[in-house]
């Protein structure tokens, strides 16, 4: 099976919006079952981490099942899903005269800082949807993601070493490719400074967009926007796991829901230790 808009720009960047929304409406799912919405909507607003959520969701599941049973049809299978789950989302938005993403519905600004961190927010956005020119993502990252999409089965060659470094992120990247969308990847990166957004934005600090602009306006903030490297997003996710124990000061988890939250962390944990070994360092912190 060939990817199907390989040579249309337009169309590639068009799938990638679908297939992001596709994780969104998969995160509203997932966030339909009460504990899970009462742990995270402690730390942020929800709708900031259905793209989050889903993310994860997708790589805790999948992962061990491409690794292990190297199947072209499980890819194929959970592409078209995320695909079917976007669509559906445009059209249910569409009927129900809705916003698509709320993280992106732009109200009153509290102040020039707010003003200014949506504007870098776009920047970003734009910014992720350029083509992939780093040497680390095409040498490496698409060379795995291209053989999942193509065998289902993560490369074994040991003439190319670097191939050998790849986790769970490439999974990702190959349902792009799936649909000849390479900024799908660059887009889920992206996704985990909406996360982020969703956890300041909750903070009750006058500060907090400033201290928000800190992070955004680095400058290695904007090289690992621009690729498709499976590693801006884990870093969020730490930061998401340890808002979940500093930033809810006035937790009213009960005692199962708290054991939930501590599997939950540990799962988001596991899965960018999977993406990155390097992980590690920060999860164990």
């Amino acid at each position: 099976m060939t990817a199907l808009t390989n040579n249309y720009p337009f169309l590639s960047i068009l799938f990638s919006l679908i297939l992001l929304l596709g994780l969104y409406q998969i995160g509203e799912i997932i966030f339909k079952n009460k504990t899970i919405y009462r742990i995270f909507s402690e730390i942020s607003e929800i709708s900031f981490q259905n793209i989050f959520i889903s993310v994860n969701f997708i790589l805790l599941i999948f992962y061990p099942l491409v690794l292990y049973f190297e199947s072209v049809l499980i890819i194929n299978g959970l592409g078209y899903f995320i695909l079917i789950c976007g669509v559906y989302k445009i059209l249910n938005s569409l009927i129900n005269n809705q916003k698509t993403i709320y993280a992106l519905k732009i109200k009153k600004f509290e102040s020039i800082d707010h003003a200014t961190v949506y504007f870098v927010m776009i920047f970003l956005f734009l910014l992720s949807l350029s083509p992939n020119t780093h040497s680390d993502s095409l040498g490496y990252h698409f060379t795995v993601a291209n053989s999942i999409y193509k065998y289902g089965k993560y490369p074994l060659d040991i003439t190319h070493i670097h191939t050998l470094l790849s986790g769970s992120g490439e999974l990702l990247i190959a349902i792009g490719l799936l649909f000849g969308s390479e900024q799908f990847g660059g887009l889920v990166q992206f996704s985990g400074l909406i996360s982020l957004f969703g956890i300041f934005k909750k903070i009750n600090n006058k500060k907090k967009y400033f201290f928000l602009l800190l992070s955004l306006t680095t400058p290695v903030i904007i090289f690992l926007c621009s690729t498709a490297k499976p590693q801006l997003f884990h870093i969020c996710s730490s930061a998401v796991v340890f808002s979940l124990y500093f930033l809810n000061y006035k937790s009213k988890l009960q005692n199962r829901e708290k054991i939930i939250k501590i599997f939950i962390s540990l799962s988001i944990l596991i899965v960018s230790i999977s993406s990155k070994f390097t992980f590690v360092v920060s999860g164990t912190l």
